[in-house]
């Protein structure tokens, strides 16, 4: 009898440390995944990574944008070569101001472009938690 008394409050102490583990009941992050038996790579990999990934993308990915678009002034500076530059050497040298500079927009609008859909698939991935579910069934009157 007391056996089965101590094993059931062992399930007991069990549960209640795998909640608090779980709801991270005065622990940080790390100490959760090592407490639970992870090593360092992994908690690194599957606990920090994403909480991060989920907290800094965002505002991550405006940054990337916002670089982007400010390479097009990198041709101010006479060392440096970029699309800019590129278009207005070509305006320079053949006179074609409207194909070079709007060739150059054209890149930079697709490059713009292709950085927004890495990026939101890549907050799709790691904050879809956040999309509305559309799986719910309507209230019935």
């Amino acid at each position: 009898m007391l056996a089965v008394r101590r094993r059931g409050t062992s399930d007991v102490r069990l549960m209640v440390r795998i909640a608090q583990l779980y709801y991270g009941m005065h622990l940080s992050q790390a100490e959760i995944g090592d407490r639970l038996g992870m090593s360092r790579f992994q908690v690194m990999l599957r606990i920090v990574l994403p909480s991060a990934m989920r907290r800094t993308l965002p505002a991550y990915s405006n940054e990337v944008v916002m670089m982007l678009h400010g390479t097009s002034l990198a041709s101010a500076v006479p060392a440096m070569l970029d699309l800019t530059a590129a278009a207005s050497r070509i305006y320079s040298d053949f006179y074609l101001p409207f194909e070079a500079y709007l060739f150059a927009a054209a890149i930079y609008l697709c490059c713009t472009f292709c950085l927004i859909g890495v990026f939101k698939l890549l907050e799709r991935h790691f904050l879809g938690y956040l999309a509305p579910r559309t799986d719910r069934q309507p209230a019935l009157a």
